[in-house]
């Protein structure tokens, strides 16, 4: 559900909303729930059972930028993972142990994780 006018949106926001890879989260993930919120930090994940990839979402609730981690091990994965920010469509590289993240203030990041 969007709610706004759709003749003003900003051709930003109408690519957010008919994402394909955000699109599929919505209708196709499990599993959805908090995995931790920290003060202003919050981190949400959800599985994808037809590919394997995991996604997180995470919140920087506060009024500074904030740099996030998640660890492999709060995520309860092993080996190395491929992130790509579904945001802006950029891989984020390849990983063993943690992700991090630079969050503005009232920002989100989306991150789809899929393993090496």
């Amino acid at each position: 559900m969007m709610r706004g006018n759709k003749p003003e949106n900003t051709d930003f926001v109408n690519k957010l909303l008919t994402d394909k890879e955000v699109l599929d989260i919505d209708q196709h993930s499990t599993g959805s729930k908090q995995l931790y919120r920290k003060g202003d930090a919050v981190v949400w994940v959800s599985e994808m059972p037809d590919t394997g990839y995991l996604n997180g979402a995470l919140f920087n609730l506060g009024d500074n930028a904030q740099e996030q981690s998640v660890t492999y091990a709060d995520l309860g994965i092993k080996d190395s993972w491929q992130a790509k920010d579904l945001w802006t469509g950029e891989e984020q590289g390849t990983t063993k142990v943690m992700i991090k993240q630079a969050i503005q203030p009232h920002g989100t990041v989306l991150l789809r994780l899929h393993k090496k």
